[in-house]
């Protein structure tokens, strides 16, 4: 809903009030609704779900009105974000309410969700690199790639077996340090008293390391390689690996190499979001753009 210029906002009605857009603000959002919150979502953009329309009479007729969705609001781990969302959405006839994944790619291509091109990387003294396919259909497509067309050993053809991939041992370090990811985020809501009696997890301690340290120590001999990784692990960061936390560059890896490919929501971020505005509705709250 657009906020009227000479609208008056009572912040005593409501016991929540979010700054922001896109699915992460409103489906924080709608749960606090499903948890019996009154909540006010104010976002600063015309339009809560972070996507973006042409306007002017230069626009096309067929592209006026069509969401853009600015962001790449692709998912990965499909199948636990699916988990995580019912709170959120599910209704008496619909966990998801309503809501559907498509995933991105198809058996013909591996399931390829992105193309990543690094200066240098798989070209020798130039500054053009070789675009490399991210192929979603396994961890061990990714791998294979990066041995064929960067240099890196070849893992072994056994399960467990890592050869001499560099890549695979690297993958594998990533998962061990994600396993413990949960526990630091769960120990951001505790109290300190209870936090002094945990043990710090290895995610923890790899948040306040930089990635190039990582890196550096993953692929000494082999440049190429580590730029995909490191393009891999910092998607999306305008940083050098070596002003990247680790644990971030730990996540990304994780995410995108997990074997599941990417998902992308059925009518794009505004269907989703549009979702979660409705249970916000539904509980007496209220999304102002």
């Amino acid at each position: 809903t657009k906020l009227d210029a000479e609208e008056v906002i009572d912040a005593t009605k409501y016991d929540t009030i979010l700054l922001g857009t896109g699915p992460a603000t409103l489906y924080t959002g709608a749960l606090l609704s499903r948890a019996g919150r009154k909540v006010l979502v104010l976002s600063p953009d015309k339009d809560a779900s972070g996507c973006y329309t042409m306007e002017g009479s230069n626009v096309p007729k067929e592209f006026r009105d069509v969401p853009f969705d600015a962001e790449s609001s692709n998912v990965s781990k499909c199948s636990r974000q699916q988990k995580l969302l019912s709170p959120a959405l599910c209704s008496s006839t619909d966990y998801q309410g309503g809501i559907r994944f498509a995933k991105i790619g198809s058996q013909a291509d591996g399931y390829a969700f992105e193309i990543l091109s690094v200066p240098g990387m798989g070209s020798e003294g130039g500054q053009d690199g070789v675009p490399f396919v991210v192929r979603g259909e396994s961890t061990q497509s990714v791998i294979e790639d990066a041995a064929l067309y960067l240099g890196d050993g070849w893992p072994g053809v056994t399960q467990g077996d890592l050869g001499n991939s560099a890549s695979a041992v690297h993958v594998g370090i990533c998962d061990a340090i994600n396993a413990t990811a949960n526990q630091f985020y769960i120990s951001k809501m505790l109290d300190d008293s209870v936090n002094n009696m945990r043990s710090t997890s290895t995610y923890e301690e790899a948040t306040i390391r930089y990635a190039s340290t990582f890196l550096d120590r993953g692929f000494p001999l082999n440049a190429h390689t580590r730029s995909l990784m490191a393009a891999i692990g910092m998607k999306g960061e305008n940083l050098k690996p070596s002003q990247t936390s680790m644990g971030a560059h730990v996540t990304n890896v994780c995410a995108t190499l997990s074997g599941e490919g990417m998902h992308y929501p059925i009518g794009g971020p505004r269907a989703i979001c549009h979702a979660f505005r409705s249970v916000i509705e539904e509980n007496e709250g209220r999304v102002l753009t």
